[in-house]
C-alpha cells in the first residue's frame, strides 16, 4: 500500500513540475531541505558514539537548504569547536 502512495505522489510531482517553472523552483528548495536534514541526520547517527550531534531545527533545514554540503560541514564544524 506504501508503494501506491509514494508512485501516486511521484507522480502528481511530476505532473506540477511540467506545468509551471516557480512550483519548480519550490519543489527543489524542498528536496534540497528534505535531503540536508536527512545527512544531518545520518550524520548524528554515525558520529553520536564520538559525543557529536547537531539538533535539527529551523536554522539547521535553513542552512542545508541554502547552503548544502558545506553548510553541513559548517554546522559539525561548529558543534565541535563551541
Amino acid at each position: 500500500m506504501g508503494m501506491v502512495w509514494i508512485a501516486g505522489g511521484l507522480g502528481i510531482l511530476i505532473i506540477i513540475m511540467l506545468f509551471d517553472s516557480k512550483i519548480r523552483e519550490g519543489l527543489k528548495y524542498v528536496g534540497r531541505a528534505v535531503l540536508g536534514i536527512g545527512a544531518v541526520f545520518l550524520l548524528n547517527m554515525a558520529l553520536v558514539s564520538f559525543g557529536i550531534s547537531v539538533g535539527i531545527n529551523l536554522f539547521t533545514i535553513a542552512v542545508t537548504t541554502f547552503l548544502g554540503i558545506p553548510g553541513i560541514i559548517m554546522l559539525y564544524g561548529l558543534q565541535i569547536f563551541i
